[in-house]
């Protein structure tokens, strides 16, 4: 019986760490207005939706370590449990300081979370069966996500604290975990006496992984931290609209995940880049020309079709070239990248969104986009002009 759930409670363990922030962000001008008075509110307000990312970032490659020495099950199970308590937090917590101590638990937890959900789904699947579990993964983590943004958008109607609610979902998945997830054999991983027999190191590529996992999530969570702010500016645009048109974005990048194995099939890592930076700059350039919501909506569109090659690409080239005793620790980088483009987000964003306006940002963000799917091509007929 546990093994016919391993894949669901992988699949729901992922989920949990795309709603780390995107769950509560249509609080956030609700938040703000309570905190109003104090000083740099706008900015705090924004950190409270950031800051696990700074603490993910530095933490992952130690959890990724310790994933490497001590096991993934016991990372998972502490991690998942911190997870609950920490993020569950925000519904009694009065003081903004007190609430961002607690967001910063929360990183902690989704530290060791990620990299060991990422590398437990490396250890248990290989070739074509892990192609098409990462695609069905991002799907499920964008789906998912759609559907604990709307929650957190309905509940952010009640109260700005209502959001924190979805996290104990992790305290549902903690039990079943348990009973479910099993130790891979260690002699497949642990030490690789002999690399000889192994993958090969190619600390370049990586690197180029990396780079990209970071600029791909610091330009995505444009969409949560930005786009709440963008939207009420119309006055006839609720909390609730605003997690639908967030949602629309991830319901869309959850349905092209589907299809990412027979793209994956037929085009190379670079290429699959390519397209999905040209689709997510154009649905951004869509939003930084919007005159209604309704445009904003065809925006997001548009960017998930990218976020939809993305995701599950960046995940799966880290799988497909990370040697087996390396792998932890390399899901723990790919986890910083990936969270440090989060909590750099408003900051990289802050001078245009001071300066100019938000329609602005999304604008300039469109013009790098487009500049990296011309890298990002150009780099796919080099390599294949190579062979």
């Amino acid at each position: 019986m546990p093994h016919r759930l391993l894949k669901p409670t992988l699949l729901f363990l992922a989920s949990l760490t795309v709603i780390s922030g995107a769950a509560i962000s249509p609080a956030l001008p609700q938040m703000h207005a309570a905190f109003k008075d104090l000083p740099h509110a706008d900015f705090l307000v924004r950190l409270v939706l950031t800051i696990p990312a700074l603490f993910i970032a530095i933490l992952a490659p130690l959890a990724g370590l310790m994933i490497d020495r001590f096991g993934r099950k016991p990372m998972l199970v502490i991690s998942l449990t911190l997870y609950g308590i920490a993020g569950t937090s925000g519904l009694f917590l009065d003081s903004l300081t007190h609430l961002l101590i607690a967001r910063a638990f929360h990183g902690i937890a989704i530290a060791g979370l990620m990299p060991a959900v990422t590398t437990l789904v490396a250890d248990f699947f290989s070739g074509e069966e892990r192609n098409r579990f990462m695609g069905h993964q991002s799907a499920f983590m964008a789906l998912g996500g759609m559907v604990f943004i709307i929650v957190g958008g309905w509940l952010a109607d009640f109260s700005w604290r209502g959001p924190f609610l979805v996290y104990a979902t992790a305290f549902l998945l903690l039990p079943v975990s348990m009973w479910v997830l099993h130790e891979p054999d260690r002699a497949a991983y642990q030490g690789a006496e002999n690399p000889v027999m192994d993958k090969p190191f190619r600390p370049v590529v990586i690197l180029m992984i990396y780079t990209s996992a970071f600029l791909i999530m610091g330009l995505f969570y444009m969409i949560p931290v930005q786009l709440p702010f963008y939207l009420r500016q119309d006055p006839s645009v609720n909390n609730t609209m605003v997690g639908i048109a967030i949602a629309s974005y991830t319901a869309t990048a959850g349905m092209l995940s589907l299809a990412y194995r027979w793209v994956r099939a037929r085009w190379s890592f670079p290429w699959i880049y390519a397209m999905g930076f040209a689709f997510m700059g154009l649905g951004y350039g869509v939003v930084a020309l919007s005159e209604s919501y309704e445009q904003v909506i065809g925006g997001m569109l548009l960017s998930g079709i990218g976020g939809g090659f993305l995701f599950p690409n960046t995940g799966l080239w880290v799988a497909a070239v990370a040697p087996a005793r390396l792998r932890g620790r390399l899901m723990g980088g790919l986890a910083t990248s990936y969270f440090l483009g989060q909590f750099s987000s408003p900051f990289l964003l802050q001078p245009l969104t001071s300066e100019g306006s938000l329609g602005t940002a999304f604008g300039l963000a469109a013009i790098f986009m487009g500049g990296l799917a011309l890298v990002f091509g150009l780099g796919h007929w080099y390599v294949k002009r190579l062979k």
